[in-house]
């Protein structure tokens, strides 16, 4: 199955939008690539200062094997284990609760990508989220990139791979 890498950006775009407006109750949408990646400004907002990277990848296995990868910064992880978990803001969460919300954010874009990838009638598969501190993915022509920005102060990424592409 080839998947339209056009198609392929409005299927990341639907799925981090509804799933972090949903699961997280944060405002996000679509942004321009940030040449620095992650810089200390993107978008004309400042990010809290500059700390490591989150991760989260995981694998569509069927219909289509596709590799996702969700990247965000630190502090943005802490806030939206916050907002998923019901947390206290005054104290960053526990790196274990930070992996979980994470991997359970990748997981539910996952599912919605996987659902619209789906031939009515068959079934998807979806391997579960490995947790990293990672370096920004590479854009190359197997690689779909959906920039976004949430609450106008953190860019992140969806990085989709795959040889359907």
């Amino acid at each position: 199955m080839k998947i339209e890498a056009r198609k392929l950006k409005g299927i990341i775009d639907e799925a981090v939008t509804t799933t972090f407006s949903t699961m997280v109750f944060a405002d996000v949408f679509p942004a321009d690539p940030d040449p620095e990646y992650f810089s200390q400004t993107a978008g004309g907002a400042k990010i809290p200062e500059k700390k490591g990277l989150v991760s989260a990848s995981l694998d569509i296995t069927n219909p289509v094997y596709l590799t996702l990868q969700l990247i965000m910064r630190q502090p943005m992880a802490a806030q939206v284990t916050d907002n998923l978990l019901g947390l206290d803001e005054e104290a960053d969460p526990p790196p274990e609760k930070i992996r979980d919300a994470v991997g359970e954010l990748l997981n539910t874009i996952a599912g919605m990508m996987a659902k619209h990838l789906t031939p009515e009638g068959e079934t998807f598969e979806i391997s579960l989220p490995v947790l990293s501190e990672a370096a920004p993915p590479l854009e190359d022509d197997k690689t779909v990139v959906g920039y976004f920005m949430m609450d106008d102060t953190h860019l992140f990424t969806l990085a989709v791979r795959g040889d359907a592409l």
